[in-house]
């Protein structure tokens, strides 16, 4: 009796200990395996997201933005977002592609250049047709695209010199009407003379106007010395 009973004390000794290995070890090991893979996976992606993410930046700096075809910014940025939907790096990397062509094709207005200002508001609409600034900047080249244009070029030198120069600009800037408002661009030699040519356009329109307000102008360092002038009654 004694033997019969250590041998089914054994045996069931051996099932318990078959089961466990089943019930327990078996679907820990698995479970182990399935988050190892996981993680090698998410690390992966990653990866490619950083590195899709400096090829973006690197195009986005050499204003290749959606051209050549897989080399460009939009493409990369489409690629982060098909990895990763919700990533807002991207996202705002479309946004900033969108903005630079609609500020290109305010440029492209102001440079004469309608063909062109209008395929850089094309372009942003390929990007992000919903994005709001589209509709305003269009608005803005058509008006600029009809405003009338003058422009006045004077001496190159770094400083206003004679007479005649700053009575003829003064007639430049005086020769115009309350309405249509202007907006203006002045070019020249070095800050200090921009300042001045600036600081005359204002007294001259404070001069035939009531309405106080500032200027609107835009400068650049460029020669040969310059002022161009857009008027139109929406500005």
């Amino acid at each position: 009796m004694k033997k019969i009973t250590k041998t089914r004390t054994f045996i069931s000794l051996v099932v318990l200990s078959t089961l466990a290995l089943l019930v327990g070890c078996a679907p820990q090991k698995t479970g182990n395996v399935q988050i190892s893979t996981q993680k090698k996976e998410d690390t992966r992606v990653l990866k490619q997201i950083e590195k899709l993410q400096e090829m973006a930046i690197e195009s986005f700096r050499k204003d290749l933005l959606t051209t050549p075809d897989k080399e460009n910014a939009y493409y990369f940025y489409q690629e982060i977002l098909r990895l990763d939907p919700g990533n807002q790096s991207a996202k705002r990397g479309l946004e900033r592609i969108v903005e630079r062509y609609l500020a290109w094709a305010v440029n492209a207005a102001y440079e004469k250049q309608p063909a062109k200002a209008r395929s850089y508001i094309a372009r942003s609409s390929l990007v992000d047709k919903t994005h709001p600034s589209i509709g305003p900047t269009l608005k803005q080249v058509q008006i600029i695209n009809e405003s009338v244009f003058e422009k006045f070029v004077f001496n190159p030198g770094p400083v206003l010199q004679d007479e005649e120069t700053i009575v003829r600009l003064g007639s430049f800037i005086k020769n115009r009407s309350i309405r249509p408002r202007c907006r203006y661009l002045i070019s020249a030699a070095n800050d200090h003379l921009v300042r001045k040519i600036y600081n005359l356009i204002q007294l001259a329109y404070a001069a035939k106007s009531e309405d106080a307000s500032r200027v609107r102008a835009r400068n650049q360092i460029s020669t040969p010395n310059r002022i161009e002038r857009w008027c139109h009654p929406s500005f």
